[in-house]
């Protein structure tokens, strides 16, 4: 199976440096999906909605069919039992932590925009609170759902193979494409349990484009706003622009290069924006005014739980899990090939290109200001003024931190400087 994968799937080259040429199946399938989620987000956030009621569930319902399936197999329960009894003294181990929260990032998605994004298409005064637990709840559920699904299938193919758990058990994309297809293989009418599992991977995967694209359009349209009346034509350039991008991985070597992408851009990037995420709206914006916006929302104070947690465990254990993932950063191979260091070296750049337009930022406004960087940090190191959007929510929103004594903010004209100010 690994070799039918290997030699007619992924037609996969020697390394990454023999990238070789396009391989034509998966052009078309990967021109297919574009085209789909295109047609799926063109209309924004109506069209997304709308699919969603059908992406979001159904993955569930073809869980549970292979759920069902899998745990009447023989052996699935001892993958089951491999998968829930813990190896007590790997607690011990630093790295067990760093890949573990590691996994959550990816799991939830926090710092990629998309969360986000979607809540802000909710009512102003809707409880946010209830929904982020809501989502972490059921981000756990599922990961230990589909781990049952997994191990279970896991569990079958060491009885039938007459190997460990621990043997046949892989990660990334073998697991996907290797794995799990060499057990339904071996299950009776693999063809459908084959089209069932295939389906939810592909479902599951558009419903995360779906979001980070609609986070992608949303952000440039919010910035330049004379684009609005031009979102299908932004939509079409966008999913050109990442179909150009991701074709790149239909060549021989593109599973090098995707593993290369997944190794040092993903995980060590979002790690590095949540963090700075944290320390903006902590530090700068102030875990106060942060507070008294909750209350404002929601009707009630968060308690001083919350405060201590989002102010001092979160940055502590997102700077604790950055360290750990570099410090215990494995040498990046594939199928036991080893990367050169030109790869290694374009990997590590990748990460940067994902966190280098923060000082960028900070340095072009310098520029446009002709600030110092001193004064520049000092006037941008105090509270922007906030409001919500809405006229009605504004007015009450004022009145809401009038009534709280709250101190005022920064305004746009003390964040431009002196030289503004003059003008």
């Amino acid at each position: 199976m690994s070799s039918f994968s290997s030699l007619e799937v992924l037609r996969i080259s020697s390394s990454i440096a023999e990238l070789g040429t396009i391989v034509w199946e998966q052009l078309i399938c990967l021109l297919i999906t574009w085209i789909i989620v295109f047609a799926c987000v063109v209309r924004g956030i109506k069209s997304v909605g709308k699919v969603a009621y059908f992406t979001a569930p159904f993955p569930y319902i073809l869980l549970t069919i292979l759920f069902v399936r899998g745990v009447t197999l023989p052996g699935a329960a001892t993958g089951i039992k491999f998968f829930f009894y813990p190896e007590w003294h790997r607690l011990l181990d630093l790295r067990v932590w760093s890949d573990a929260a590691i996994q959550m990032f990816f799991g939830l998605g926090p710092g990629w925009g998309g969360i986000i994004n979607m809540a802000s298409f909710n009512r102003f005064h809707n409880n946010a609170k209830f929904d982020s637990i809501l989502v972490v709840m059921i981000n756990v559920f599922t990961s230990i759902y589909a781990g049952v699904v997994v191990f279970s299938v896991l569990g079958f193919l060491s009885k039938m193979s007459g190997k460990s758990v621990k043997t046949v058990a892989t990660s990334g994309a073998g697991l996907a494409f290797v794995t799990y297809p060499e057990a339904i293989a071996k299950m009776p009418i693999p063809q459908l349990w084959a089209c069932l599992f295939f389906l939810m991977l592909f479902l599951l995967g558009i419903d995360s484009v779906f979001v980070q694209l609609e986070a992608i359009t949303t952000s440039i349209l919010d910035e330049i706003q004379a684009l609005r009346k031009y979102k299908v034509m932004l939509t079409t350039a966008l999913c050109i622009f990442s179909f150009g991008c991701s074709s790149i991985m239909c060549t021989n070597a593109g599973m090098y290069i995707l593993q290369l992408f997944d190794w040092y851009s993903s995980a060590l990037s979002i790690i590095v924006i949540c963090l700075v995420e944290i320390f903006m709206i902590m530090y700068i914006y102030g875990i106060n005014n942060f507070l008294t916006d909750v209350e404002f929302m929601l009707g009630k104070r968060p308690n001083l739980f919350w405060k201590i947690t989002w102010k001092y465990i979160t940055p502590i254990v997102l700077i604790f899990i950055l360290l750990t993932s570099i410090i215990f950063l494995r040498e990046i191979t594939y199928n036991g090939i080893k990367y050169p260091r030109w790869a290694v070296a374009l990997g590590w750049l990748s990460f940067v290109s994902s966190i280098i337009w923060i000082p960028l930022y900070v340095f072009y406004i310098m520029i446009i200001k002709r600030n110092t960087l001193c004064s520049s940090l000092k006037r941008r190191m105090r509270p922007l003024d906030w409001t919500p959007a809405d006229p009605v929510d504004r007015e009450e929103y004022e009145a809401f931190r009038r009534q709280r004594r709250a101190p005022k903010f920064m305004t746009e004209s003390e964040a431009e400087g002196p030289a503004t100010a003059d003008k």
